[in-house]
Protein backbone atom coordinates (compact mmCIF):
# COMPACT_ATOMS: atom_id res chain seq x y z
CA UNK A 1 0.00 0.00 0.00
CA UNK A 2 2.85 2.38 0.84
CA UNK A 3 4.53 1.59 -2.49
CA UNK A 4 1.37 2.30 -4.48
CA UNK A 5 0.48 5.48 -2.62
CA UNK A 6 3.98 6.83 -2.10
CA UNK A 7 3.16 7.86 1.49
CA UNK A 8 3.47 6.09 4.88
CA UNK A 9 0.58 3.76 5.71
CA UNK A 10 -0.54 1.67 8.68
CA UNK A 11 -2.82 -1.37 8.53
CA UNK A 12 -4.57 -2.76 11.57
CA UNK A 13 -5.94 -6.05 10.23
CA UNK A 14 -6.34 -8.04 7.01
CA UNK A 15 -8.58 -11.04 6.31
CA UNK A 16 -8.71 -13.26 3.22
CA UNK A 17 -11.54 -15.37 1.84
CA UNK A 18 -13.54 -16.07 -1.30
CA UNK A 19 -16.32 -14.27 -3.16
CA UNK A 20 -17.62 -17.10 -5.31
CA UNK A 21 -14.57 -18.12 -7.36
CA UNK A 22 -12.68 -14.86 -6.80
CA UNK A 23 -10.23 -14.15 -3.95
CA UNK A 24 -11.62 -11.61 -1.48
CA UNK A 25 -9.69 -9.33 0.91
CA UNK A 26 -10.92 -7.31 3.86
CA UNK A 27 -8.83 -4.56 5.45
CA UNK A 28 -9.53 -2.84 8.77
CA UNK A 29 -8.11 0.36 10.31
CA UNK A 30 -6.02 1.54 7.37
CA UNK A 31 -4.49 5.02 7.61
CA UNK A 32 -2.36 7.05 5.21
CA UNK A 33 -0.23 10.03 6.22
CA UNK A 34 0.27 13.04 3.95
CA UNK A 35 3.58 14.64 3.03
CA UNK A 36 3.34 16.79 6.16
CA UNK A 37 3.06 13.65 8.35
CA UNK A 38 -0.57 14.44 9.13
CA UNK A 39 -3.41 11.95 8.70
CA UNK A 40 -4.72 12.22 5.14
CA UNK A 41 -7.01 9.19 5.09
CA UNK A 42 -8.57 6.93 7.70
CA UNK A 43 -10.41 3.79 6.60
CA UNK A 44 -12.28 1.68 9.11
CA UNK A 45 -13.22 -0.98 6.55
CA UNK A 46 -12.19 -1.80 2.97
CA UNK A 47 -13.31 -4.86 1.03
CA UNK A 48 -12.07 -5.97 -2.37
CA UNK A 49 -12.65 -8.83 -4.79
CA UNK A 50 -9.49 -9.46 -6.77
CA UNK A 51 -9.16 -9.89 -10.52
CA UNK A 52 -7.75 -13.29 -11.49
CA UNK A 53 -6.06 -11.85 -14.59
CA UNK A 54 -4.19 -9.27 -12.54
CA UNK A 55 -2.96 -11.94 -10.11
CA UNK A 56 -1.63 -14.02 -13.01
CA UNK A 57 0.51 -11.10 -14.22
CA UNK A 58 1.59 -10.13 -10.71
CA UNK A 59 -0.47 -6.94 -10.35
CA UNK A 60 -2.87 -5.85 -7.59
CA UNK A 61 -6.14 -5.11 -9.35
CA UNK A 62 -9.64 -5.39 -7.95
CA UNK A 63 -12.77 -6.49 -9.77
CA UNK A 64 -14.66 -4.56 -7.07
CA UNK A 65 -13.20 -2.31 -4.37
CA UNK A 66 -15.60 -1.10 -1.66
CA UNK A 67 -14.56 1.50 0.91
CA UNK A 68 -16.84 2.04 3.91
CA UNK A 69 -17.01 5.14 6.11
CA UNK A 70 -13.67 6.69 5.09
CA UNK A 71 -12.48 9.99 6.56
CA UNK A 72 -10.67 11.81 3.79
CA UNK A 73 -8.91 15.13 3.19
CA UNK A 74 -8.62 16.69 -0.30
CA UNK A 75 -6.21 19.62 -0.52
CA UNK A 76 -5.17 22.08 -3.22
CA UNK A 77 -1.73 23.38 -2.32
CA UNK A 78 -0.36 26.87 -2.96
CA UNK A 79 1.01 25.77 -6.34
CA UNK A 80 -2.40 24.47 -7.46
CA UNK A 81 -1.50 20.77 -7.19
CA UNK A 82 -4.19 18.43 -5.86
CA UNK A 83 -3.58 16.05 -2.95
CA UNK A 84 -6.07 13.31 -2.05
CA UNK A 85 -5.47 11.57 1.28
CA UNK A 86 -1.96 13.01 1.27
CA UNK A 87 -1.23 11.61 -2.20
CA UNK A 88 -0.30 14.12 -4.88
CA UNK A 89 -2.39 13.40 -7.99
CA UNK A 90 -0.37 12.79 -11.12
CA UNK A 91 2.80 12.07 -9.16
CA UNK A 92 5.02 9.75 -11.20
CA UNK A 93 5.69 6.31 -9.77
CA UNK A 94 7.64 3.74 -11.76
CA UNK A 95 6.72 5.46 -15.04
CA UNK A 96 3.01 5.72 -14.20
CA UNK A 97 0.75 8.21 -12.50
CA UNK A 98 1.12 6.57 -9.11
CA UNK A 99 -1.83 5.75 -6.86
CA UNK A 100 -4.29 7.85 -8.88
CA UNK A 101 -3.68 5.89 -12.07
CA UNK A 102 -3.81 2.63 -10.12
CA UNK A 103 -7.26 3.63 -8.83
CA UNK A 104 -8.42 4.38 -12.39
CA UNK A 105 -7.31 0.88 -13.34
CA UNK A 106 -9.71 -0.84 -10.92
CA UNK A 107 -12.89 -2.19 -12.55
CA UNK A 108 -15.27 -0.72 -9.96
CA UNK A 109 -14.70 1.49 -6.90
CA UNK A 110 -17.51 2.15 -4.41
CA UNK A 111 -17.38 4.56 -1.47
CA UNK A 112 -20.09 4.56 1.19
CA UNK A 113 -20.88 7.13 3.90
CA UNK A 114 -17.63 9.10 3.74
CA UNK A 115 -16.60 12.32 5.46
CA UNK A 116 -14.58 14.52 3.10
CA UNK A 117 -12.81 17.74 4.04
CA UNK A 118 -11.80 20.21 1.30
CA UNK A 119 -8.82 22.48 1.98
CA UNK A 120 -7.93 25.19 -0.55
CA UNK A 121 -4.59 26.90 0.03
CA UNK A 122 -4.86 28.86 -3.24
CA UNK A 123 -8.01 30.71 -2.14
CA UNK A 124 -7.01 30.53 1.54
CA UNK A 125 -10.57 29.51 2.37
CA UNK A 126 -11.78 27.83 5.57
CA UNK A 127 -11.90 24.04 5.48
CA UNK A 128 -15.19 22.75 4.06
CA UNK A 129 -16.55 19.43 5.37
CA UNK A 130 -18.93 17.18 3.41
CA UNK A 131 -20.77 14.33 5.13
CA UNK A 132 -22.76 11.35 3.87
CA UNK A 133 -20.59 11.14 0.77
CA UNK A 134 -21.29 8.13 -1.44
CA UNK A 135 -19.61 7.52 -4.80
CA UNK A 136 -19.25 4.91 -7.51
CA UNK A 137 -16.66 4.80 -10.29
CA UNK A 138 -16.72 2.25 -13.11
CA UNK A 139 -13.59 2.08 -15.26
CA UNK A 140 -13.19 0.49 -18.66
CA UNK A 141 -9.82 1.26 -20.20
CA UNK A 142 -9.79 5.01 -20.85
CA UNK A 143 -13.52 5.44 -20.10
CA UNK A 144 -14.58 6.38 -16.58
CA UNK A 145 -18.15 6.73 -15.30
CA UNK A 146 -18.36 8.56 -11.98
CA UNK A 147 -21.25 9.52 -9.74
CA UNK A 148 -21.40 10.87 -6.22
CA UNK A 149 -23.66 12.60 -3.73
CA UNK A 150 -22.44 14.74 -0.82
CA UNK A 151 -23.97 16.91 1.88
CA UNK A 152 -22.21 20.23 2.59
CA UNK A 153 -22.93 22.31 5.73
CA UNK A 154 -26.62 23.25 5.84
CA UNK A 155 -25.88 27.00 5.77
CA UNK A 156 -24.04 26.63 2.45
CA UNK A 157 -26.13 24.29 0.29
CA UNK A 158 -28.50 21.36 -0.03
CA UNK A 159 -27.03 17.96 -0.94
CA UNK A 160 -25.05 17.89 -4.19
CA UNK A 161 -25.48 15.25 -6.89
CA UNK A 162 -22.75 14.92 -9.56
CA UNK A 163 -22.49 12.58 -12.56
CA UNK A 164 -19.61 12.44 -15.02
CA UNK A 165 -18.55 10.41 -18.04
CA UNK A 166 -14.90 11.02 -18.84
CA UNK A 167 -12.22 9.72 -21.20
CA UNK A 168 -8.57 9.82 -20.20
CA UNK A 169 -5.64 7.46 -19.87
CA UNK A 170 -3.59 8.99 -17.05
CA UNK A 171 -3.71 11.69 -14.39
CA UNK A 172 -0.30 12.75 -15.67
CA UNK A 173 -2.06 14.15 -18.77
CA UNK A 174 -5.24 15.72 -17.39
CA UNK A 175 -5.17 18.37 -20.13
CA UNK A 176 -5.98 15.66 -22.69
CA UNK A 177 -9.09 14.39 -20.88
CA UNK A 178 -12.54 14.90 -22.41
CA UNK A 179 -16.09 14.20 -21.27
CA UNK A 180 -19.21 15.64 -19.72
CA UNK A 181 -20.26 16.49 -16.16
CA UNK A 182 -23.76 16.98 -14.74
CA UNK A 183 -24.31 18.56 -11.32
CA UNK A 184 -27.49 19.26 -9.34
CA UNK A 185 -27.96 21.32 -6.20
CA UNK A 186 -31.53 22.25 -5.27
CA UNK A 187 -30.57 25.28 -3.17
CA UNK A 188 -27.46 27.11 -2.07
CA UNK A 189 -26.04 30.21 -0.41
CA UNK A 190 -24.24 32.05 -3.21
CA UNK A 191 -22.46 34.40 -0.82
CA UNK A 192 -21.10 31.48 1.23
CA UNK A 193 -19.85 29.69 -1.89
CA UNK A 194 -17.89 32.81 -2.82
CA UNK A 195 -15.08 31.76 -0.48
CA UNK A 196 -14.59 28.55 -2.47
CA UNK A 197 -15.62 29.30 -6.06
CA UNK A 198 -14.88 32.16 -8.49
CA UNK A 199 -18.44 33.58 -8.45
Amino acid sequence: ISRLSGVPSKLGQIEAGWDGLRPHLKFADLTLEDERRQQGLALTEVEGTLSWWALLVGDLQFHTLEIKRPVLTIRRDKDGAMHVAGIKLGKKSEGRGGFGDWLLGQDEVIIRDAIVTWQDEVRNAPALKFTGVSARMVNGGVTHQIGFIATPPADIAAPIDVRAELRGASLLNMGEWTGSVYARMDSGNVAAWGAYLPI
